[in-house]
């Protein structure tokens, strides 16, 4: 298990801090969904370039491509389009790519602190936009960007904690629940007149909270 270099650590604060506050300048109706997606896209690129400056991306490595790659498709997805479909589509591509980009860069030998930060800061940022633009056009009520929020909320208390973060695998568990989450909201994109769909986004919110709750006792029991 490997430690996130400090400078990627404090990147992702600072971030998050940025993702909580530009959420609320949102809900006050101040900022528009356009200019969080320019935001996201933006420190996305700005984690890119630390990386590269501080020599974390090795070898500008295939798996790290491919998760800049499904993060661009949604980016633009959301950017030019408005069609439920098209971007549920371009989420289950995203989805897909996920799925391949982790075994392929421990094949690779690819398989580093850095690209593992990059992966979890992408999934993140596109659960988030996701979540963002169902509540836009009224279809999720305020949970969604509650839900959307909850890592970087999770990211912020262990940087006040003062906890070490590491790239330690996560267990089958978890990574059920995530792969859950991330197709609860694909359907909600599928099928978003039918409100089956909609408590099935609730419920899996309710299991992602609950999954971050037992993940922050499990640190302040180990750090206490």
């Amino acid at each position: 298990m490997d430690q996130i270099p400090r400078k990627i650590f404090i990147w992702s604060f600072f971030n998050a801090l940025a993702i909580c506050l530009v959420t609320i300048f949102y809900l006050l109706e101040e900022f528009t969904i356009t200019i969080i997606s320019y935001y996201v896209i933006m420190s996305i690129l700005f984690l890119v370039l630390l990386g590269i400056v501080n020599d974390y991306w090795k070898n500008y490595g295939v798996a790290n491509l491919l998760s800049i790659f499904r993060f661009s498709v949604v980016m633009i997805a959301f950017l030019v389009s408005d069609n439920l479909i098209l971007l549920g589509i371009s989420l289950i591509l995203n989805l897909t790519i996920d799925f391949i980009d982790g075994p392929l860069a421990r094949k690779l030998n690819e398989d580093n602190a850095f690209g593992s930060a990059l992966d979890n800061e992408i999934d993140s940022i596109l659960v988030y936009v996701a979540i963002l633009y169902l509540y836009s056009i009224s279809t999720l009520n305020i949970l969604g960007p509650v839900a959307g929020l909850l890592r970087y909320i999770y990211i912020i208390w262990i940087f006040v904690m003062k906890y070490t973060i590491t790239t330690e695998a996560a267990s089958l568990r978890a990574k059920a629940i995530g792969t859950n989450f991330n197709v609860a909201i694909i359907l909600v994109y599928l099928f978003e007149s039918i409100p089956l769909f909609t408590g099935y986004f609730y419920v899996s919110t309710l299991a992602v909270l609950t999954s971050f709750g037992k993940d922050m006792f499990g640190l302040y029991l180990i750090n206490k």
